[in-house]
C-alpha cells in the first residue's frame, strides 16, 4: 500500500507481470521493490521491512506506528 501511495497510484510497481508473478517476485526476496520517485527513504525502509520473507519478523502495526510516528509534534502556526 505504501507504494500506492507515494507513486500516487500512477504506475505499477510490476509492469507486464500478472499477480502470480509479481507475488512470486515478492516471495522470492531475490528482487526488491523499488521505491517510487517520491516516498521518503524512511518509509522505503518500512516497506521493505514489511517484505521481509519470515512473516514473524515482519513489524506489527504497534512497531510500524513507532516508527513512522514523528518523535516531535512542532507546535501549531499561528494565523
Amino acid at each position: 500500500m505504501l507504494w500506492e501511495i507515494f507513486s500516487h497510484c500512477k504506475s505499477d510497481p510490476f509492469p507486464g507481470e500478472n499477480n502470480a508473478q509479481a507475488r512470486n517476485k515478492i516471495l522470492s526476496g531475490h528482487d526488491p521493490l523499488d521505491a517510487p520517485e517520491n516516498m521518503p527513504a524512511l518509509m522505503h525502509s518500512v516497506m521493505k521491512l514489511c517484505f521481509t520473507q519470515d512473516p514473524a519478523s515482519r513489524p506489527d502495526f504497534e512497531v510500524l506506528l513507532k516508527i513512522m510516528s514523528p518523535k516531535e509534534i512542532p507546535p501549531a502556526k499561528e494565523h
